[in-house]
């Protein structure tokens, strides 16, 4: 009876060890990430030929098949920590890619060979609202075929445009923008604004950041120099009286 209790403990032990195995890892920034360990993205892909009013964040999906045979891997439906912040969305590329996550797990795995890490190309979507602030934490866990007990997790947390003040704004007949020798020529009408007491021109990078403020006194044109900008997609902003009351976007290409 002893010996039959002892063996049966023992197969109770080898299953649970293999439901338990570990069979893979996750990576980013050439690092193990560890169970729980919260990765916060906050930079704006900026891809040229994409609209600079829709940005979006990626997180990359960097897993390690560390056994000695190939494995097959799921998504399962990612999961909020944190609410999505209005008018975002979030979704993910793994053996198909989703503009916002299906409400079901993806039920596709993708095959990793022993020691492989997944490519590029895997990687997890956030796009949050133009001009909006905050930030939204999604766990993204991934698991062996038929084997969900071995799995492997990671966090992103994707805060948007803090702190940097811009705000979503409004396009108008009477606001144009274009660009000369360098320097961006701005058209706008403000004759019919009472009690100005200040107005400027704000240039914004595609991440929020401010890039240049002048001030202006003339009620129709004005230029500003942008040729010791970078490349890339801004956001030109009419500000009056502390308030954007125009916008519109340019790129500079070098």
């Amino acid at each position: 009876m002893k010996t039959k209790l002892f063996t049966t403990f023992l197969l109770q032990c080898s299953v649970c060890m293999f439901l338990q195995a570990q069979s893979l890892q996750i990576y980013y920034d050439d690092k193990v990430v560890t169970e729980g360990q919260v990765i916060t993205i906050n930079k704006i892909i900026e891809d040229v030929f994409a609209d600079p009013f829709k940005p979006e964040m990626k997180g990359p999906f960097y897993v390690k098949n560390i056994t000695g045979q190939d494995v097959n891997v799921m998504i399962k439906k990612p999961e909020l920590i944190s609410a999505l912040a209005p008018n975002a969305k979030e979704g993910f590329c793994w053996a198909m890619c989703y503009d916002e996550s299906p409400t079901t797990e993806d039920g596709i795995p993708v095959t990793i060979t022993p020691g492989e890490t997944t490519a590029v190309g895997k990687y997890a979507s956030y796009k949050p609202e133009f001009g909006s602030s905050g930030s939204t934490s999604i766990k993204y866990t991934f698991y062996v075929e038929n084997n969900p007990n071995d799995k492997v997790s990671i966090i992103y947390k994707f805060s948007y445009n803090e702190g940097s003040g811009i705000k979503q704004t409004k396009k108008s007949q009477d606001f144009n923008i274009f660009s000369q020798n360098g320097n961006l020529k701005v058209n706008y009408n403000l004759s019919n604004i009472k009690n100005i007491e200040s107005s400027k021109i704000e240039i914004f990078s595609i991440t929020g950041l401010k890039m240049k403020s002048e001030k202006i006194t003339g009620l129709q044109e004005t230029t500003v120099k942008i040729s010791d900008l970078p490349k890339g997609f801004y956001v030109c902003s009419l500000v009056v009286n502390g308030k954007s009351i125009a916008s519109g976007k340019f790129i500079i290409h070098k």
